[in-house]
């Protein structure tokens, strides 16, 4: 409950950094993930096989996943050590880090989509227990595979921890997304525009949840003593 509450109590007080970040970054990265998905979808379409697209564009927006938490994990961070939270050093980290990111994150992919061709429970089981990769990577200050085998350890420790989060604001962002939806096809008949809507819903839940799970990984690993 204390992460919880940690986590609604600095979104509350950063909000207007929040929206920024979502402006500058987070909706970028999103309308990049949903153009490349539908992209995928309609040249695999007429091949036959658009259930393969449909899989490369979850791939894609998995990807968009683990990079827009950057700057968001790095806000938690610059909160715990007492720094100030200042947008410029959240994106000045995100560019610092984000290629590490970026390279670890297509491993991570390639692992979770590996597990689910060859049957989906292992591609589930995968992308629950390497979730943390992204910050592993952004916290710790690990080389080479060192940051694959802290991010496993920590997964296979906080597991269940992992996928009641996962779960919880997967449930969350579905009923939110689910009622915008509803609310939006009554008003206009624009797909784009209906996209649009639910982009912006979802990223103001993204941050949330992402604070919150940086808050757990730091006492689940000790750090939030070390950086204090």
């Amino acid at each position: 409950m204390i992460h919880i509450k940690y986590a609604l109590s600095f979104y509350r007080q950063q909000i207007l950094k929040i929206l920024l970040l979502i402006l500058v970054f987070f909706i970028p990265l999103q309308l990049t993930s949903l153009l490349i998905s539908n992209l995928l979808v309609l040249y695999y379409e007429p091949l036959g096989i658009p259930s393969f697209g449909l899989f490369l564009g979850t791939c894609v927006n998995l990807l968009m996943i683990c990079l827009f938490q950057m700057p968001f994990i790095h806000m938690v961070i610059q909160d715990q050590i007492g720094d100030g939270v200042k947008v410029k050093n959240a994106l000045g980290a995100t560019l610092e880090k984000g290629f590490r990111v970026y390279l670890w994150s297509l491993v991570y992919i390639l692992m979770v989509a590996l597990g689910t061709l060859l049957l989906v429970v292992p591609g589930v089981i995968l992308a629950i227990l390497f979730f943390i990769l992204p910050y592993v990577v952004m916290i710790e200050k690990e080389k080479g595979w060192a940051n694959l085998k802290t991010a496993f350890q920590i997964g296979k420790d906080n597991f269940l921890r992992i996928a009641g989060v996962l779960l919880l604001f997967g449930v969350i962002q579905w009923l939110l997304e689910s009622g915008v939806l509803v609310g939006s096809i009554m008003l206009v008949d624009s797909f784009l525009v209906v996209a649009i809507i639910q982009m912006g819903v979802s990223s103001l839940v993204y941050p949330l949840f992402i604070f919150l799970l940086t808050h757990m990984y730091l006492d689940w690993t000790g750090a939030n003593y070390d950086l204090v």
